[in-house]
Order: structure tokens, then C-alpha cells, then sequence
């Protein structure tokens, strides 16, 4: 099972394609989750979730991502700490490391 999983996750990295996006979220800019997400320490650990998620096994991905990720839900703010590609690593105000989360998972901050 995990050599199966392994290979899907290193198909999901390979076949995605690089998109230009309309928000790009640069080092200090603060954010918002759109919707509920899980923040990983590990990208890899994202894109696995991703790989269960497109095999339609939605029971092992919601199991990976409470085993290894953490939950976040909408309205929680973060700041970018590092962007590549698709991914952001977020950390919440006062947090010395960041986590990563799937950019469509957050939104700008509303300014005040």
C-alpha cells in the first residue's frame, strides 16, 4: 500500500502542471483561509492527500491528513512565509515555523 502510494504521489508531482495565478502570494502578505484545509509540516504530505483525493479513496486522505497535518478552518489568518507553485507555507502571528496548504485554500485578507 505505501509503494502504491508513493508512486501515485510521485505521478501527482510530475503531471502538474505549472500555473500562472492570478493571486500570487509573496513572502509577508497575510491571508485567510477560505475554506476548511489541512496545513502540513511536509509538502510531500500534501500532495499525497492530493493523489487519494483524485483515486477517489476521500476516507484515506481525510485519515492521512488528520494523522499528519492540522486542521485549519475559514477566517484563520496566516502570513506567507515561502510560495512555489500551487503550495503555500503559512505560519499564524507569533509561530516560529511554517506549515504548507494548498494556495486555492486561501484568500487575501480583507483589509480593515
Amino acid at each position: 500500500m505505501m509503494k502504491l502510494v508513493t508512486a501515485l504521489t510521485l505521478a501527482a508531482i510530475v503531471g502538474q502542471p505549472v500555473l500562472v495565478f492570478a493571486n500570487e502570494f509573496k513572502p509577508g502578505d497575510r491571508v485567510e483561509g477560505a475554506q476548511p484545509f489541512f496545513m502540513c509540516g511536509a509538502r510531500e504530505d500534501l500532495s499525497s492527500i492530493r493523489a487519494l483525493e483524485r483515486i477517489g479513496d476521500k476516507a484515506t486522505a481525510l485519515k492521512v491528513g488528520m494523522q499528519r497535518c492540522e486542521p485549519a478552518r475559514p477566517g484563520n489568518r496566516f502570513i506567507v512565509v515561502r510560495a512555489e507553485g500551487d503550495a503555500l507555507c503559512i505560519r499564524p502571528d507569533g509561530d516560529a515555523f511554517c506549515l504548507w496548504a494548498w494556495r486555492a485554500s486561501l484568500q487575501v485578507t480583507p483589509s480593515q
